[in-house]
């Protein structure tokens, strides 16, 4: 079957983090892991970490040289098919989310990229607007000349096509 890594990067990420971890935790396919890459937070972040523990989130807390490093060191840990970044406090709209995801193709015909769209939702998890930048039915480097079409929350990738974040741009690795 096809897997999933779920990757969250944090940094003092205690006020947001739980609903992230939650929204993980409670995905039904169950071929998805959760992996935390943690830039030593000074807050509640780890005990939130800890709090949630399970077979299927791996996790370490370390200085890093900013998001793209720490995106890049979470790579390294992940053994999923496909790899998602899910920001802390982001979530997945509903528990069949990540099954719906993985289950939109056949394994012999599995796409490189998956994307779509973005969901804003308030603090409760209630939807409140769709993202202004929609994304487009076929996606090309032309597609980005008007800003990111495509958020890393709605986009999923091949790990065996992901290339490391260039930490020499500081903005948009």
């Amino acid at each position: 079957m096809k897997s999933l890594s779920v990757i969250t990067v944090t940094y003092n990420a205690g006020k947001t983090l739980e609903r992230t971890l939650k929204s993980v935790r409670e995905q039904t396919y169950p071929y998805v892991e959760h992996i935390i890459v943690d830039g030593k937070s000074k807050d509640n972040t780890l005990a939130l970490i800890q709090q949630y523990e399970n077979p299927k989130l791996k996790w370490k807390s370390e200085p890093d040289n900013g998001l793209y490093d720490a995106m890049n060191k979470a790579v390294t840990m992940a053994t999923g098919d496909y790899l998602c970044f899910l920001n802390a406090g982001d979530m997945f709209f509903l528990p069949e989310t990540v099954e719906n995801m993985m289950n939109s193709f056949e394994p012999a015909s599995a796409p490189d990229i998956l994307y779509g769209e973005t969901a804003i939702v308030g603090d409760n998890g209630e939807f409140l607007f769709m993202r202004r930048l929609s994304a487009p039915e076929t996606l090309s480097w032309k597609s980005f000349k008007q800003g990111m079409l495509v958020c890393h929350q709605a986009f999923m990738v091949k790990k065996s096509i992901f290339e490391p974040y260039d930490l020499n741009y500081r903005f948009s690795a």
